[in-house]
């Protein structure tokens, strides 16, 4: 199991730590802790895990991508046609 918890320095406390342990009771954990905490990052970084999480879409997202890389099946869009569906 994985969970990630964003918080504040003072709210590390005996609470936390408690839930923790009730969370992963008699299991070994590995804390990783980042001060340099980047929002924006962590969104794309949930994103990505969820669309590889399957294993259909890491196929097809995989093919997608070494598509893109040999510039092959690439759609080009007009500005015009690009506007259109940016506007979603």
């Amino acid at each position: 199991m994985r969970t990630v918890f964003y918080l504040n320095h003072d709210e590390l406390d005996m609470n936390f730590l408690k839930i923790l342990n009730n969370l992963f009771h008699s299991k070994k954990i590995k804390i990783d802790v980042d001060d340099e905490f980047d929002p924006e990052e962590e969104t794309s970084r949930n994103d990505t895990e969820y669309l590889m999480s399957s294993e259909k879409n890491h196929k097809i997202l995989s093919q997608r991508l070494k598509n893109i890389e040999r510039g092959k099946n690439l759609k080009i869009l007009k500005q015009k046609e690009f506007d259109e569906i940016s506007r979603v």
